[in-house]
């Protein structure tokens, strides 16, 4: 199902009819227990906490090595289960049999990869009937995640949402630098930013920002970006969708100066989004939707923490601002 049309509010009202009916595998009298997993807090803290509401009680969360086998709804993101060089994996102290349906969102992330450990949770809990929820087609880095749960068994594409009215559509402004177009390769003996000699080969879009970071390039792209909004809209919903997390831990310490400028409040608001976005892997800075939800929101109410900046136009200058260093970290 394509971002933005109900893949989550779906798997509610699955869960919610199995429990209400009080199926399981086995046709006892009882309601199922269900796992619903993914791979970052965000993915699980949210469905729990809203959409999963009316469940109340009957939810739980598996995290900080607790083991609960008294309630019905469990949330659980990968990491908090598996196995590593520390634990056993906390998975294991729940039976194989003991869920009686596994939903996984966002499956396309690794949860099927042949040789991922997350795959060896899955084929754990075997007897459970278990349903992949991903916005992303068959293509060819995800073949992992379709052989595993098999052809989908409902599509709803992003053009069938389009033309159904619940996605907005949209135009494509394709910007491709020079460093995309003609690929990129290093002087003999070039050194990176921390005096490491760079590999002596050429690379491409697929490289960039995995394996080498191109300072010029991230700014051209910045620039360009900065200037696209000032001729449109500055302030118009925006989501900048990045490569990895390290950018985040990249900008603390390299933008120093940028967080300085701000009170104490101020800065624990902008440090809290930018774990937001080390938590997404994107910069997902909507004003002012990111201020109502936790940790942010503890903060007080929008006019509260638009205080903390001098105002909301301090705000939205600060949160625009942070959101296009990210580029150039």
């Amino acid at each position: 199902m394509a971002t933005g049309t109900g893949k989550t509010l779906v798997a509610f009202q699955i869960c919610w009819k199995l429990w209400n009916a009080r199926w399981n595998r086995t046709g006892e009298y009882r309601r199922p227990k269900i796992l619903y997993l993914a791979d970052r807090n965000i993915l699980v803290d949210d469905p729990k906490d809203k959409t999963f509401a009316p469940f109340g009680d009957a939810r739980w969360k598996i995290e900080n090595g607790i083991v609960n086998k008294g309630r019905e709804i469990y949330f659980a993101t990968y990491q908090s289960i598996a196995k590593d060089e520390r634990r056993p994996g906390l998975y294991k102290e729940y039976s194989p049999d003991f869920f009686d349906l596994i939903i996984v969102d966002e499956c396309q992330r690794g949860s099927a990869r042949d040789e991922s450990n997350w795959r060896e949770i899955l084929e754990y809990f075997k007897p459970a009937y278990q349903l992949g929820m991903t916005a992303t087609p068959l293509r060819e880095d995800n073949r992992d995640t379709y052989r595993y749960f098999g052809n989908p068994i409902y599509t709803y594409s992003l053009r069938q949402g389009i033309d159904d009215g619940f996605l907005a559509p949209y135009r494509v402004h394709r910007v491709i630098t020079t460093y995309d177009a003609a690929g990129w390769r290093p002087s003999k003996g070039e050194l990176d930013r921390y005096g490491q000699e760079i590999p002596d080969e050429e690379y491409h879009t697929p490289d960039f920002e995995r394996i080498v970071a191109l300072r010029a390039r991230t700014e051209a792209v910045a620039r360009h970006l900065t200037e696209f909004f000032k001729k449109n809209d500055r302030f118009a919903k925006t989501i900048v969708f990045c490569v990895d997390q390290e950018h985040a831990d990249r900008l603390r310490k390299e933008k120093k100066d940028f967080f300085d400028q701000y009170g104490p409040e101020a800065k624990v608001i902008l440090n809290e989004l930018l774990d937001k976005y080390s938590d997404y892997g994107t910069a997902q800075f909507v004003i002012p939707d990111v201020l109502r939800v936790p940790p942010i929101s503890q903060h007080g109410n929008v006019i509260e923490i638009a205080a903390f900046f001098g105002g909301a136009e301090k705000l939205k200058e600060a949160v625009n601002q942070l959101q296009t260093l990210l580029y150039a970290a």
